[in-house]
């Protein structure tokens, strides 16, 4: 049976969740000020991404669909 993945709306995370795929980025819903950390979904477990690469257990977090991102026209500049 397909499944078609769910973006852009919070998951939560639980048995028979919908998994990002494997090395995937998603956002975290984190106990922060800015309350999201990125997290990259490998081996199995959530990897911060901040530098740290502390593994969590997020209650929630969300895919983002960037398919439709041009990585040339659409990506950040730096300020000069």
């Amino acid at each position: 049976m397909d499944t078609k993945p769910t973006y852009n709306e919070w998951i939560t995370y639980e048995d028979g969740c919908e998994l990002p795929d494997e090395w995937e980025a998603v956002i975290v819903a984190a106990p922060t000020r800015t309350k999201i950390e990125k997290a990259a979904y490998i081996d199995g477990e959530f990897k911060l991404l901040n530098g740290t690469g502390s593994v969590v257990y997020p209650k929630k977090f969300m895919r983002i669909d960037v398919s439709e991102i041009d990585r040339e026209k659409d990506s950040f500049t730096y300020k000069r």
